[in-house]
């Protein structure tokens, strides 16, 4: 799925939207959209698996995501 996608329909939740797949236009996706644009990306490498799998749930925790799929879990 789509980050503009999930961010909206979390959105809409919120506010008691109703939020089947076919609800949601590209239109109501713009606003994530322009938010996700400005993120920053910082690629780490990490050569122990150990290390990669604390270092994820460390991230996880501190920035406290909601939307995580780790690549090893």
């Amino acid at each position: 799925m789509y980050p503009c996608y999930l961010k909206t329909r979390h959105q809409w939740k919120i506010i008691g939207k109703h939020t089947d797949r076919s609800t949601i236009t590209e239109e109501d996706m713009l606003p994530a959209k322009s938010i996700i644009q400005n993120y920053k990306v910082v690629l780490v490498a990490v050569q122990n698996d150990y290390d990669l799998y604390l270092l994820e749930v460390l991230l996880a925790g501190k920035f406290k995501t909601k939307w995580n799929s780790f690549r090893t879990h």
